[in-house]
């Protein structure tokens, strides 16, 4: 499906890696200007050489999105270098925050500050500069955790039910701006930190608690982003699209596959 995305300017933070850089793959096979937004000057070289080698280039920035004013600058700089930005990807972040009754009030800062504070900035940062273009689209990564969550994990969850509440009110206030606000929600998506615990857990078990019982892959996510960043999703706004597989969606999630 051509989304005519061709020659669209893209910001994706958290894209040196996993789920960031399958968003950003999707979005430079469909002819998109993509720049990569991480902390990691590293790990963005790594991955401009992997497009490059795929016959795409790539634009890197390297900033660590925690810290808002370099981040805002950032998000600034590449608007002027394009003299223009149609599509912002909000998504980096993580965290493990361990028992509520032991986590530092500096811990559930950090936590928020990644997840929260700079989405936070790179919406408002973003929105500013499509105004001066006419519109654009903002899309925010979320996650599962934040509708079903995690014991142990629960500022993480909580930072993460948080994006979902600023991506449905920065939808409402920026609409006349022609700016839209969607939120996405990965399930399990084998990158990262998820394929450690693929490795404790197992295939099998994490599986079974999948409608389509299958773990999902970074172009999982990054083909559904691409497609709501596109006109063809321009009725979809304020909300937060799950790609999960159907996760939990039912307590017996393998009904189908023992009744078949």
């Amino acid at each position: 499906m051509d989304l005519h995305l061709k020659d669209k300017v893209v910001a994706v933070t958290g894209g040196s890696n996993g789920i960031g850089k399958g968003i950003a793959r999707s979005f430079v096979e469909e002819g998109a200007r993509v720049t990569l937004i991480a902390r990691r000057l590293e790990k963005l070289q790594d991955a401009q050489k992997e497009f490059a080698e795929l016959g795409y280039d790539v634009d890197i920035v390297s900033v660590d999105v925690c810290d808002s004013e370099a981040f805002a600058k950032a998000v600034q700089g590449i608007f002027e270098k394009n003299q223009r930005l149609d599509v912002f990807v909000n998504n980096a972040g993580g965290g493990e925050s361990g028992p509520l009754i032991d986590c530092s009030v500096e811990k559930f800062r950090e936590i928020m500050d990644l997840n929260l504070t700079s989405l936070f900035v790179g919406t408002q940062t973003a929105a500013r500069c499509m105004k001066k273009c006419g519109g654009g689209v903002i899309l925010n990564g979320s996650s599962f955790g934040g509708i079903l969550p995690t014991a142990g994990k629960s500022v993480y969850a909580a930072s993460k039910r948080a994006i979902m509440t600023l991506t449905t009110t920065f939808a409402a206030e920026l609409a006349a701006d022609n700016i839209r606000v969607v939120g996405y929600i990965p399930g399990f998506i084998i990158a990262g930190r998820a394929e450690d615990k693929l490795k404790t857990m197992g295939k099998e078990k994490l599986e079974a608690e999948i409608v389509s019982h299958r773990l999902g892959m970074p172009e999982d996510i990054g083909n559904v982003v691409a497609f709501l960043a596109s006109d063809k999703a321009s009725y979809i706004n304020g909300t937060n699209i799950e790609i999960t597989g159907g996760k939990l969606i039912v307590q017996n999630p393998m009904w189908s596959y023992q009744n078949h």
